[in-house]
């Protein structure tokens, strides 16, 4: 299991990196997955290799933007759900505005930057991240 999965799923307290990414993997979870696989699969199911693909993208977006999410005091994982949601242009997200005008519109330009990522489920019930 990846480390940083394994310190999410321990449910101590989290850094602001490791929290984006709880909120993250958990709307990519909830948000996309097919309904014949859910109660099936749980965020301890994502491969290590999903895990350090989602890890890079939340560094990065927190890495740019942590002091603009911490000034306005927002929630570093409801920052990682949004950031899942309106990289993949769902119904919610950054621009639905909750973030405030500017600082939605700011985000949303920084999510869209990674473009679409889609998730997958193989036979093994083990969860991938496919970008595009």
């Amino acid at each position: 299991m990846h480390q940083r999965l394994a310190l999410i799923l321990q449910g101590s307290p989290l850094a602001m990196t490791d929290s984006l990414l709880k909120g993250y993997l958990e709307a990519a979870l909830f948000g996309d997955l097919d309904e014949e696989f859910i109660g099936k699969v749980k965020l301890k199911d994502f491969t290590d290799e999903a895990v350090a693909e989602a890890a890079v993208v939340c560094d990065v977006f927190c890495g740019e933007w942590r002091d603009q999410i911490a000034e306005h005091n927002w929630d570093f994982h409801r920052a990682g759900r949004d950031l899942w949601l309106t990289r993949n242009e769902h119904g919610s997200g950054f621009w639905d505005g909750d973030w405030g005008e500017e600082l939605g519109e700011k985000l949303t330009h920084a999510a869209h930057a990674f473009g679409r990522c889609t998730l997958h489920v193989d036979e093994n019930l083990q969860l991938h991240f496919i970008e595009g």
